[in-house]
């Protein structure tokens, strides 16, 4: 069989648009870089598996729980704080009651289908006492910066008959701001209740850092009807970076060069 210039042509340009497009793909940005992934619990609960565990075992005499985790964006502090308080630099304060953990061996769902985090959902680090709930702080972060965090907050019961429907509120107060990320609302169930997938019982909101690279939320009971604490409780959390907009710039300029580029060594096989 001959190949007419025509045919020639055609399979040219088949494939500079394969190549293109598998030039333009490794260099798309990632919409969300995982950094990292917290479950927290206590010596006798399970770990989520691809998570870090932060285990707070020791916090009846550890007022301000603090550790610091090495990341692929380099080191990220963590530090909770139970009816939390900030100084006039918006720093965190230690209340008069330092958090603690419940773990849930009995009530928390298996995994089923779509739901696979069983082992996140058990376990969770709680206020103690009628305060204004928890508080969290990420420091180390990149000042100034657009970052993803998604908290879990779920628990399947607090003894073997109770039911009752608990709501808890997100707020951002970094760099003194004051806004709502939203709330979870779940119903406990002794024995087992309902999870059909991983982000059922969760907050995700896109905040950004302060010029020291620090991010705080806090987490308050809204209601719980049934019961009457001032409870709030953190199974874990997930921080991603988001890339900048300049990223997507350069990968916009990358994919005009890639087409420059092949369609000058075309005009070259024709002249």
């Amino acid at each position: 069989m001959i190949k007419t210039n025509s045919t020639a042509s055609t399979l040219n340009k088949i494939q500079y648009f394969v190549l293109s497009v598998i030039l333009l793909v490794a260099a798309t940005p990632s919409a969300h870089a995982q950094i990292i992934q917290i479950d927290f619990g206590n010596a006798v609960s399970p770990i989520q598996s691809g998570w870090t565990y932060w285990g707070l075992e020791t916090t009846g005499s550890t007022f301000l729980p603090s550790k610091t985790f090495v990341t692929s964006a380099g080191s990220i502090t963590a530090t909770i704080s139970s009816n939390f308080t900030l100084d006039g630099s918006g720093n965190l304060q230690a209340s008069a009651v330092a958090p603690s953990t419940r773990d849930r061996s009995l009530e928390t769902p298996a995994n089923s289908g779509a739901f696979t985090e069983s082992n996140l959902y058990r376990d969770m680090v709680i206020n103690v006492g009628s305060g204004g709930g928890l508080a969290l702080e990420l420091s180390g972060l990149t000042p100034n910066t657009q970052y993803s965090l998604t908290l879990y907050d779920y628990d399947a019961g607090t003894d073997a008959t109770t039911v009752a429907t608990r709501t808890n509120v997100f707020t951002n107060i970094t760099n003194g701001a004051s806004a709502n990320l939203g709330s979870v609302t779940y119903k406990t169930v002794p024995a087992g209740g309902t999870l059909t997938i991983n982000e059922q019982y969760t907050v995700t909101a896109t905040l950004t850092s302060d010029s020291s690279g620090r991010l705080i939320v806090t987490e308050a009971k809204n209601s719980f009807a049934g019961q009457t604490d001032n409870f709030a409780g953190l199974n874990g959390f997930s921080l991603s970076s988001i890339p900048e907009p300049s990223a997507y710039f350069a990968f916009l300029l990358s994919g005009v060069g890639i087409f420059a580029i092949l369609g000058t060594r075309k005009l070259k096989s024709i002249s």
